[in-house]
């Protein structure tokens, strides 16, 4: 496979971490007028999400060769995963202290405790698992804790499930098999009103999105003929999960059956022909925010607390939520200068 095939996906990337800022600033609301700006940018819980099968089809890209089987060794691996994530988790963890201090030091509000017993766990990549659940100074890292979760036990698992050559079938139906347990996470945390980005729930979450984009470098790799199929048809794929998403925010349907259309735009974005999607994804702005996506993802909570905290012009960030998801609040109900944490 040619570099160039990754391109558009590292657009897909760029954009999705994008998305997920407005929700946040949205919880904050602290723009006047905000509600409508935002409106398209509502359910883009499901960008991280999209983030999990975007990890699950390129680390086989990048780690297997043409058999399915390890090209580098597992310790240069756990090395090279760890040095991509482990840096500027620290570094985030190190700036949400020295906000602390100052912030105590200043009398000011901080919203919410912050405990140092929280801390271990966070240094540790460990505050998302199950049995720990705690709630991260940076909260985005949740997703970072999952990531870690998929390098240590979810890629190993499916290289030695999906090793050799296995069938299409077999391919698919995990594929539709781990849609399900997507949309079952969702359906059991709206329902028990817990935090889909914490415990089991985001277990669950990342599983099936890990899981999806393996599989779906496997059908790339192994049965070329289907990708070409749904290369071809790449634009109308886009066209069709656009209007999906749009729908969803004006809840004409529950935003989280959209996982059953990110494989076909995933795998559809494999391909080099020139056309609406390569446009959109594949060029040199998108690919660029698409590089930097996770310096992104990882900041921007920290801008919007500093610039709610440090501009006297604006109104205070509200204590209420500003809307429901499936039965329960994206956000948590806190204010101050650290505003309101968003359970994206």
């Amino acid at each position: 496979m040619a570099k160039e095939h990754l391109r558009s996906h590292t657009g897909l990337r760029g954009i999705a971490a994008l998305m997920v800022a407005p929700v946040h600033m949205y919880c904050d609301e602290f723009v006047s007028g905000f509600d409508r700006a935002v409106l398209p940018f509502l359910n883009s819980v499901l960008a991280v999400d999209v983030f999990f099968v975007l990890s699950g089809f390129i680390l086989p890209f990048v780690y297997h060769d043409s058999t399915g089987r390890m090209n580098a060794t597992w310790r240069k691996f756990f090395v090279a995963r760890i040095a991509r994530i482990y840096p500027l988790h620290l570094l985030t963890i190190a700036i949400v202290g020295v906000m602390i201090l100052v912030a105590s030091s200043k009398g000011i509000s901080m919203g919410r405790p912050y405990y140092a017993s929280d801390l271990p766990p966070q240094l540790l990549l460990l505050h998302a698992f199950p049995y720990i659940e705690k709630w991260a100074w940076i909260h985005p890292s949740w997703s970072i804790s999952m990531e870690f979760l998929a390098y240590i036990a979810i890629f190993p698992c499916m290289t030695y499930a999906f090793k050799g050559d296995r069938s299409l079938t077999m391919k698919t139906a995990f594929i539709l098999a781990l849609c399900g347990l997507y949309a079952l996470t969702y359906w059991l945390c709206a329902n028990s009103d817990a935090n889909a980005a914490m415990g089991w729930y985001a277990v669950g979450r990342v599983t099936a999105g890990f899981g999806i984009g393996f599989l779906l470098f496997k059908i790339h790799q192994q049965h070329p003929a289907i990708s070409i199929r749904i290369q071809d048809r790449c634009d109308w794929i886009l066209i069709v999960f656009l209007t999906g998403y749009v729908a969803s925010c004006f809840k004409l349907f529950a935003f989280q059956w959209l996982i059953l259309l990110v494989p076909l735009l995933v795998l559809s974005l494999t391909s080099n022909k020139p056309s609406l999607a390569s446009r959109v994804f594949g060029n040199r702005v998108m690919v660029w925010l698409g590089t930097i996506s996770y310096s992104v993802y990882m900041i921007h909570t920290i801008f919007g607390k500093i610039v709610v905290g440090l501009s006297n012009r604006l109104p205070p960030p509200v204590s209420a939520c500003r809307r429901a998801f499936a039965g329960r609040s994206v956000c948590e109900p806190t204010a101050g200068f650290f505003g309101v944490l968003p359970a994206v």
